[in-house]
């Protein structure tokens, strides 16, 4: 197991990339890595490495629904958690934004390992992270006249919002005066 204090990050496409992904031999016990889930409540999945390269993925809900469900989990190993394929993406070929977007949405993903030349793990693309790189360069592709606009914009439709959800309110609760 090897627990990776220090969290860094890197750019990849314009996507953050966590350098320190949590990572774990397979043959890890599960007792052991939910202890060390518990210790970086920051890693939202742990990395099944095998002679530096990634041989599986459990994310937390993967693990949850083990705790739930098997009564022999003490006994279970990180291998045998991990239901899906791994999909990893070439750190030497960075892909746009979108791509890995799709890439995760089409796979039903929400990690994607970053590896090198020789498939070695070098990073973790975490799909919370992606959108929020998206978003970022979303409003820096804006014009500066065209930011304010949209948010006095949202704003405007947030307000008519809540004034018909309280018109709606108000409706109902003289609708139940008048059967009363």
């Amino acid at each position: 197991m090897q627990p990776k204090p220090d969290r860094g990050e890197f750019s990849f496409g314009n996507a953050v990339v966590d350098t320190q992904p949590l990572t774990a031999a397979g043959q890890t016990r599960l007792a052991k890595v939910m202890a060390l889930m518990t210790a970086h409540p920051e890693a939202s999945c742990i990395l099944a490495i095998y002679r530096q390269k990634v041989s599986g993925i459990a994310t937390r809900s993967d693990l949850l629904n083990v705790l739930a469900t098997r009564s022999d989990w003490v006994t279970m190993k990180l291998s045998q958690v991990m239901t899906r394929n791994v999909i990893t993406v070439s750190a030497t070929a960075p892909k746009p934004l979108l791509a890995l977007l799709e890439q995760l949405q089409q796979h039903d993903l929400s990690h994607l390992p970053v590896v090198d030349e020789q498939a070695r793990l070098v990073g973790l693309i975490a799909k919370p992270q992606l959108l929020q790189a998206l978003h970022r360069q979303t409003v820096a592709a804006q014009s500066p006249q065209q930011a304010p606009q949209q948010v006095q914009f949202s704003q405007h439709s947030r307000r008519t919002q809540l004034l018909a959800e309280i018109t709606q309110k108000i409706r109902q609760s003289q609708i139940g005066r008048a059967h009363v």
